[in-house]
């Protein structure tokens, strides 16, 4: 138990004269919350076990349904308080959602969480880049091409105050995104920013013994690093004001 001890016996305590009392005031009793970040990594049998069943609004202490079970090795009783609230987040565009325990899914309440379009750091102008449109255009486009739980998150263009930040996020976070998104597909990650910030790449004509050997109908590209700050503007303008089919 440790130096925690202290802390959950006298809550222990106080919970057991409030249910031998049967003196339940919701009014005066304090609500406590337990937030799990990216609960979907866990291995939710062996965390969980038989508990999960507790986690149910019907199955907590002094409701309809109580359940009060012992836990295997203390053989103590252990119940869910009403005022407890469990928060979880996750990642929609990880794959290890798929797997995520079916009995999980029946006893959570999901909200799905999108970009925020309308925020103050977001919605604001840098060399007349509106970074709100410049990263809902680019959604739209990834939407579009897989699906919108892979949308790029607004919280990469919060701190963004100046040029040199915006290509610090599309080079250094949003193109690994989308390397990873479309792997393979080199094309669709064209499709998704502007062409300009791609270019040709080129290859040593002496690479193989025979030039017939080097023939290749398909182009591969790479991002173009050397653009100055007036054609990366220029880029991002073009992203913003394109169709979606371009």
């Amino acid at each position: 138990k440790g130096w925690l001890s202290s802390y959950y016996e006298w809550i222990l305590t106080k919970l057991f004269e409030i249910k031998e009392n049967k003196i339940w005031i919701k009014e005066e009793i304090k609500n406590y919350y337990l937030i799990i970040d990216e609960i979907n990594r866990w291995n939710i049998s062996k965390i969980f076990g038989e508990l999960i069943t507790l986690l149910e609004a019907d199955k907590r202490l002094w409701e309809e349904n109580e359940i009060i079970t012992k836990l295997p090795y203390s053989k103590e009783d252990f119940w869910i308080p009403s005022n407890l609230y469990i928060v979880a987040t996750m990642n929609t565009s990880d794959k290890s959602i798929v797997s995520l325990d079916t009995a999980l899914r029946r006893r959570f309440w999901f909200k799905e969480m999108l970009p925020d379009y309308s925020l103050p750091n977001l919605n604001k102008n840098i060399e007349w880049i509106n970074l709100a449109q410049l990263l809902q255009k680019i959604n739209n486009r990834i939407e579009y091409l897989i699906d919108k739980d892979h949308l790029i998150w607004h919280s990469y263009f919060l701190k963004t105050d100046n040029i040199l930040d915006i290509k610090l996020v599309i080079y250094n976070e949003i193109l690994p995104l989308l390397e990873e998104y479309f792997y393979w597909e080199e094309e669709k990650i064209r499709k998704v920013l502007w062409k300009s910030l791609f270019k040709t790449k080129q290859f040593n004509n002496n690479l193989f013994e025979n030039k017939s050997d080097f023939e290749n109908d398909e182009n591969q590209y790479e991002i173009n690093e050397d653009l100055n700050n007036e054609e990366f503007i220029n880029a991002l303008k073009n992203i913003i004001k394109s169709n979606e089919e371009d």
